[in-house]
């Protein structure tokens, strides 16, 4: 059973995963109603590891973090009276609910996340099984993308059924950190090129085993014997090779970087 508290801390990253700054919630009432799961628990339940109830009201209060903001939406208000501070109240919406920190300008600098779960269903298990039945009947109402709150989905198909998925599908790709991270690496070395070459080795100098260099152990020619202490004769002897031998050399492939700017 995750430990349950009055009040928790979320990290809030940016695209580097470099921490930013944090949020601290609190229940409104004081009650214990926030879980905290362990990092183990969350990743094999594929949940953020503070969980508030639905239906409940948490006080907010930003650690760290200058010059930015909580992004305000349907379900975080900030306070008219204090920096960095305000409410969050969930309502009857659960699921992901994204935390934002944004720049004077409003452009999105560092997330973070808590999971907003249900108290009338087992959560792990009854609630994201209801989910899973209803995605195979309908799939464009769970990704409702007006909700305040997200839902995980993982894909398994390409062949999207409706524009609505095929939309959903390429607006997950584009906002993916994989693809930012791709976009800057080829802005920032926009002349740069990997070559391959080949090259000979001995056998006692490979340093990586690939098919190709499988096929050239068991029929290159030039072949010479195994030394008699050599742990490989063993090896070899246990599959009925009395006079076991390797390739005197094996030609490997490798990557060189080619900068031509």
């Amino acid at each position: 059973m995750p430990d349950q508290h009055s009040d928790a801390e979320v990290v809030l990253v940016d695209r580097r995963d470099f921490p930013i700054g944090s949020v601290r919630i609190a229940d409104a009432r004081g009650s214990p109603s926030i879980r905290v799961l362990d990092q183990l628990e969350a990743a094999r339940s594929a949940e953020e590891r503070v969980q508030l109830l639905e239906g409940g009201t948490y006080d907010y209060q930003l650690v760290g973090a200058e010059g930015l903001e909580i992004d305000s939406g349907p379900l975080i208000q900030p306070s008219r009276f204090g920096h960095g501070t305000g409410r969050i109240e969930p309502g009857l919406s659960t699921g992901l609910l994204p935390i934002a920190l944004v720049d004077p300008t409003g452009k999105e600098r560092a997330w973070g996340a808590v999971e907003v779960r249900t108290d009338k269903l087992d959560y792990h298990h009854q609630y994201r099984q209801m989910l899973d039945d209803i995605a195979e009947a309908t799939t464009a109402l769970v990704m409702h993308f007006a909700g305040p709150t997200a839902v995980r989905l993982k894909v398994e198909r390409t062949d999207a059924d409706s524009l609505h998925q095929q939309f959903a599908i390429l607006r997950r790709i584009l906002q993916s950190r994989d693809l930012d991270d791709a976009v800057h690496r080829v802005l920032g070395q926009p002349a740069r090129r990997w070559i391959t070459e080949s090259a000979t080795r001995s056998p006692d100098q490979v340093e990586r085993v690939d098919s190709a260099v499988i096929r050239q152990l068991a029929s290159g020619r030039r072949r010479e014997p195994i030394p008699k202490a050599h742990p490989l004769r063993e090896i070899f002897a246990r599959y009925g090779h009395s006079e076991a031998t390797l390739p005197a050399s094996i030609v490997v492939d490798r990557d060189r970087d080619d900068r031509y700017s």
